[in-house]
């Protein structure tokens, strides 16, 4: 989990990736993830409409190099173009060591709030996140601040997902960290899942990146500075969690509808 200051430079941002890959790869890593927006940093002078129409592809396809060479699958934040030339997709993307993209979600729920308005250069998806396969578990990928809205992570659980990886760029202020952090351990209760929280840090943003367990244990918080997490998940603390937690199985579908 690469917990990463990220620049409105996206040559800047490829080369920390290249960097942060080779450093995961010590540690025999499977997946690395990098935050929302990692392809380039949204701000007053930087307009990602204006990022992707100059560069197009270039960011995904160095991913995809990385990703192949140093053999390992990465899940990043990235801009897409969409059907409004004026705004872009948020969108999140997996990549595997073969140069396949295995799965591209864009953000469905914009951050109209707290002084912020990113639907003005952005636009909401439409479908909810598939899941993909990795090691032996269904991994599943919202963004930011889609974990507001447990209707979607919900939804994720019924389809098979077993874990949750949220790029973020949370912004700090009044009680934010406390939301990020009680939010990411929420999803894990209340869906007996594993959730991975993957922010950005620096000026604006509150960093805490941070990995719970089905449990809601806490198994790593990473402060507010750059940094690497190195986790290992265990397919029986899922299965013993959702044994004596069967919450899943209990859910009245009979009065409750969910898609």
């Amino acid at each position: 989990v690469a917990q990463v200051h990220i620049s409105e430079n996206m040559d800047t941002n490829i080369k920390k990736a290249i960097e942060v890959a080779y450093l995961a790869s010590k540690f025999e890593a499977n997946l690395l993830v990098f935050p929302e927006m990692f392809m380039s940093l949204a701000t007053q002078h930087n307009n990602p409409t204006n990022v992707v129409n100059k560069t197009g592809k270039k960011f995904l396809n160095e991913l995809i190099e990385i990703s192949k060479k140093i053999k390992i699958t990465i899940i990043s934040g990235i801009w897409k173009a969409s059907e409004d030339p004026s705004r872009v997709y948020n969108t999140a993307v997996v990549v595997s060591p073969k140069g396949k993209i295995l799965l591209e979600y864009e953000k469905l729920h914009l951050f109209d709030a707290l002084n912020v308005k990113e639907s003005n250069f952005t636009r909401p998806g439409k479908d909810i996140p598939k899941t993909f396969e990795l090691c032996g578990f269904r991994l599943g990928i919202i963004i930011c601040y889609d974990l507001r809205f447990p209707e979607l992570v919900r939804s994720l659980a019924l389809s098979g997902c077993e874990v949750l990886i949220v790029p973020a760029a949370w912004y700090g202020g009044t009680m934010k960290e406390e939301h990020w952090e009680t939010l990411l351990k929420a999803r894990a209760i209340e869906n007996t899942m594993f959730v991975i929280g993957c922010n950005t840090c620096g000026k604006f943003f509150c960093g805490r990146s941070a990995v719970f367990d089905p449990f809601g244990v806490c198994m790593c918080n990473a402060g507010e500075e750059e940094t690497l997490i190195i986790v290992q998940l265990h397919k029986n603390r899922l299965e013993t969690v959702r044994k004596k937690l069967p919450s899943l199985q209990h859910i009245r579908s009979d009065i409750f509808y969910l898609k």
